[in-house]
């Protein structure tokens, strides 16, 4: 465990001794680099380890990072059934390790970018939860009917296709979800909103109901609602339901928080839960959410 932990925090020149190995691997490729972050760097050391145990002098043709996940490949001759094994399992850890850190991690979306991160560099870099249904049809550019004529008529089988996308889709899913659950769980719930509020559950329900409060379903089937939502005095804070009715199509409640909680320059760096809070103009935020981007 020491050694992984001077993988993620290595300052030196270059590359540590322990990853020579796996360089050695990628000239042939034309590139002696590796293009993931520290964070990953365990799991490529132990991954080379496991498929050097199989194949000693196996050869890759691709390490890198692609929306979010490791993207490995060895040269055809090398590979086998095991070898694929090891490959989608490392993919798999991939999938929920910090490409900063090494510690537990989700799917965000940093810009037009899909990374995996730990919910504490995803706030360093001011990136949100990810969500299948949006960000990864954005993120993943679909072939072209020019593109796709000639991938088939390469030989490329037109299930190919498909099946990529459907395993794909799968793993988003999966991420996302955890994501969001994993921001839900830091929220209060609804008996703790009834207290702040001194009313009952039910009320609260009822207020999220008419869109005087934003809340999201977790997995036990509880709603959870997040506290940049309350002013000091424990009361909403003044706007919200207005801000709340422009963002009624976007059922991302997660997204919605993060739209909500993260700084806007047309609000002097201010995040626009603050500047409610503080009892300055709505009618600034509601300016800057409609010419936003980040809708």
């Amino acid at each position: 465990m020491a050694d992984e932990d001077e993988l993620v925090t290595w300052g030196g020149d270059g590359y540590p001794p322990s990853l020579r190995p796996i360089l050695s691997r990628l000239g042939s490729s034309g590139t002696a680099t590796l293009d993931v972050d520290q964070g990953w760097w365990p799991l490529l050391r132990r991954l080379d380890n496991d498929i050097a145990a199989v194949a000693p002098d196996y050869r890759i043709t691709r390490l890198g990072e692609d929306l979010g996940v490791l993207d490995f490949a060895v040269a055809s001759g090398d590979l086998t059934d095991e070898i694929a094994d090891i490959i989608a399992g490392a993919q798999t850890e991939s999938t929920g390790t910090c490409v900063v850190c090494a510690d537990r991690a989700w799917l965000y979306r940093q810009g037009d970018w899909l990374v995996t991160l730990c919910p504490d560099h995803a706030r360093a870099r001011d990136a949100r939860p990810a969500r299948t249904d949006a960000d990864i049809a954005e993120a993943v550019p679909r072939p072209t009917d020019q593109e796709l004529a000639f991938a088939l008529s390469a030989g490329v089988p037109g299930s190919a296709f498909t099946a990529q996308a459907q395993r794909a889709n799968r793993a988003y899913v999966h991420a996302s979800a955890d994501a969001d659950e994993a921001e839900m769980s830091s929220w209060l719930t609804s008996t703790a909103v009834a207290r702040l509020l001194n009313t009952s559950p039910d009320a609260v329900n009822h207020l999220r109901q008419r869109g005087a409060l934003v809340g999201g379903r977790r997995r036990n089937g509880r709603y959870a609602y997040p506290s940049w939502q309350f002013d000091w005095r424990n009361r909403p804070i003044p706007g919200l339901q207005t801000v709340l009715a422009v963002l009624a199509e976007d059922d991302d409640v997660v997204g919605i928080s993060a739209l909500m909680t993260g700084s806007w320059e047309e609000l002097g760096g201010l995040s626009a839960a603050h500047w409610l809070a503080q009892g300055l103009p709505i009618e600034a935020v509601l300016r800057a959410l409609e010419d936003s981007e980040r809708l």
